[in-house]
């Protein structure tokens, strides 16, 4: 028998594909900063020029001006109308039966003696009135004063205590 002939197998046809493309890389490269252009700088004031500095240097040598004068008189003044206001206010009409019979009218003329704190350090009746129940309705008001308003700084210069008059006018209500 005859030997079969070898077949020949061929070789598998390989298609050329096309290349392979590098696969590509999912970062992304990154954005160049690229930097905002500045504003422009404001303009800058003018140099200080050597006339203005010597105005400045002349100011300074200028004393300043001393406070303006107080008015002492007025001052005091002031402050004697607030006192008599602020003891009036506390003054006091006589009550019970024998006041409200008589109805008593007539004027007590007080003093008061007061350090620059406003601490009352002694008082008294300088003028009686006529009716004993006003008298005794001042001697009453008088011992209720302690403490009045301080005097002011500039009044009463060198006095450390100062008296003072005042008149309750007393009227039937």
């Amino acid at each position: 028998m005859p030997e079969p002939e070898p077949v020949e197998t061929p070789e598998p046809i390989v298609e050329a594909l096309p290349p392979k493309a590098e696969p590509k890389s999912e970062l992304k490269p990154e954005p160049k900063l690229v930097p905002k252009p500045k504003p422009a700088p404001a303009p800058r004031p003018a140099p200080v020029t050597t006339s203005v500095k010597a105005a400045v240097v002349k100011a300074a040598d200028v004393p300043t001006p001393a406070p303006p004068k107080v008015n002492v008189q007025a001052l005091e003044n002031s402050y004697i109308q607030a006192l008599r206001g602020q003891i009036e206010q506390l003054k006091r009409y006589p009550t019970g039966r024998q006041a409200s019979l008589e109805r008593p009218e007539g004027n007590v003329e007080i003093w008061l003696e007061v350090d620059r704190n406003g601490r009352v350090l002694n008082s008294g009746i300088n003028q009686k009135a006529a009716s004993m129940l006003l008298n005794r309705a001042a001697t009453s008001t008088l011992q209720s004063i302690t403490q009045v308003r301080p005097f002011p700084a500039e009044a009463f210069a060198g006095q450390n205590t100062k008296r003072f008059l005042a008149t309750f006018h007393y009227q039937a209500q």
